[in-house]
């Protein structure tokens, strides 16, 4: 029978986290997707876990259960970069290498066919945990047989025991059995409705009746019980291993003229687009990495609106990106690699449908003001949940333009336009013979107030105290302002249209 290995790096943000803040190793941790007291609990370690918090919760029930617990965020981007670099080190023992699409940190090697390289199983585990460890990351290996058996066992593996090797199917699923549902990787809120019913190890999920699993928790509850049944029995899907896109070229002179830079990144840039050709993928990012003359470095990143291998479409978005650039030295060097992409073929109808919005015309605009201005020049806002008005927003990077769905209603209902910061207003006078000019008289005067709505809390940073009103102008504007009681001031927070 054929070996398989998991090999996992647990919580991996986490050590992803605590490898920018060391001095928190032994403190309750946790990570979170917005450093906020509303943020939601990503992953936790074990000192957090003993103190019952749990992936799920917010960041301010963590707090109420751990008073010490530290919270960070990390990015997305940094993850794949971790992750990338563990699979390359992971594919120096196994050429099969498969990295989980749900979980990060959790790879699948081939362990077949090593015995004449390696004395034993074991020691092969033993090697590669000993070299995750020699770039500052915990791992855990399990060798045994089927996918979801080897991955819950990596789950309780003794902290003292990173390796260990399976004997026998029989052993593997007794093992996983054992295994806590809260140590595996799925949905908080499947996890909490099983422990509801007392269901808490993989051995009580499996003897749940599967027909009434998908009507009664979803698909995902199906599938993990037909993985865990070993009904659902998933090959191997090791990632290919390509050569990177990177070419470079080496000035004899600092270089300071944008044309003569752009002419030598379209030869780079020929030489990628025929890698990716062979690979019958398309360019989806394009890094420029510059040398200055005094040895300091620069990168720029540009993305395209869509993977392309159109050579002009790319040479333009340089083009803008370079001239926007205020460089400090001439370029030394020039290194340009690329992220390619395998996208699928597009069959073209009969009877093409042009509609009235290009979307693709419009996205291609957008690339266009990023490679000019900056990936921060194009942005979005998301709502969020907060306590105060300017924090139920935030503004995040708008990767693509999708098809508006427009609602049909009957009335158009009233907006509320408010500030990104509330904006100070003169002190009300105690007698107002002519009413309240809030606006400096641009408006007119406050023809009636409606409140006050009272917003109070912030324990968690400063007090807060605000009570709101809607003032209606003797234009008919309507203004949303409140009182700030402990600053004692007037604020203006938006507008009604």
């Amino acid at each position: 029978m054929d070996r398989m290995a998991c090999v996992e790096l647990p919580a991996f943000p986490l050590q992803l986290l605590l490898k920018r803040h060391p001095g928190w190793a032994d403190r309750p941790v946790a990570v979170v997707d917005r450093d906020q007291p509303q943020g939601v609990v990503l992953w936790v370690n074990e000192p957090a876990r003993a103190a019952g918090v749990r992936a799920g919760m917010r960041y301010a029930a963590g707090l109420s259960l751990a008073r010490t617990l530290q919270a960070g965020e990390v990015p997305p981007a940094d993850v794949e970069r971790g992750a990338a670099d563990a699979l390359a080190r992971l594919r120096r023992f196994s050429p099969g290498v498969e990295p989980c699409r749900d979980e990060p940190g959790v790879f699948w090697l081939d362990a077949s066919g090593l015995s004449h390289l390696y004395a034993s199983l074991r020691q092969w585990a033993d090697e590669i945990v000993a070299a995750l460890r020699t770039c500052g990351l915990q791992a855990t290996a399990v060798v045994g047989f089927t996918r979801f058996g080897t991955y819950a066992i990596a789950k309780t593996v003794a902290a003292g025991e990173r390796a260990a090797v399976v004997r026998d199917a029989a052993r593997e699923r007794v093992l996983a059995g054992q295994t806590p549902l809260d140590r595996l990787g799925i949905d908080p809120a499947l996890r909490d409705s099983l422990g509801k019913l007392g269901v808490r190890t993989v051995r009580a999920f499996l003897q749940l009746p599967p027909a009434g699993l998908r009507r009664r928790f979803g698909p995902e509850a199906q599938r993990l019980h037909r993985l865990a049944a070993d009904d659902l029995q998933v090959p191997l899907q090791p990632l290919r291993a390509t050569d990177p896109l990177s070419a470079q070229h080496y000035f004899d002179a600092a270089e300071t003229d944008v044309q003569r830079l752009l002419f030598c990144v379209k030869r780079l840039l020929d030489r990628l687009l025929s890698a990716v050709a062979e690979r019958h993928e398309q360019l989806a990012e394009l890094t420029l990495h510059l040398r200055l003359d005094r040895g300091a470095s620069h990168a720029e990143q540009i993305r395209p609106a869509a993977p392309t291998s159109d050579v002009g479409q790319l040479l333009n978005l340089v083009r803008l990106r370079l001239e926007a650039l205020a460089l400090r030295a001439g370029v030394t060097e020039l290194r340009v690699t690329g992220r390619a992409v395998r996208t699928a073929a597009a069959q073209q109808g009969l009877f093409v449908e042009r509609p009235r919005r290009d979307l693709a015309a419009a996205n291609r605009a957008l690339a266009r003001l990023r490679a000019e201005f900056g990936d921060d020049a194009v942005l979005r806002a998301r709502l969020t949940e907060g306590h105060l008005p300017e924090a139920q927003f935030a503004w995040e990077p708008l990767a693509a333009l999708t098809r508006s769905v427009p609602r049909e209603i009957a009335c158009r209902p009233l907006v509320r336009r408010i500030h990104a910061r509330p904006l100070p207003l003169p002190p009300r006078s105690r007698h107002e013979p002519d009413g309240w000019l809030v606006r400096g008289g641009v408006s007119g005067h406050v023809r009636d107030l409606a409140g006050p709505y009272l917003v109070s809390g912030g324990w968690w940073r400063s007090v807060v105290h605000r009570e709101y009103y809607f003032a209606r102008m003797r234009d008919d504007d309507v203004l949303w302002i409140y009182y700030d009681r402990p600053h004692r001031r007037w604020r203006w927070q938006g507008q009604v249209q």
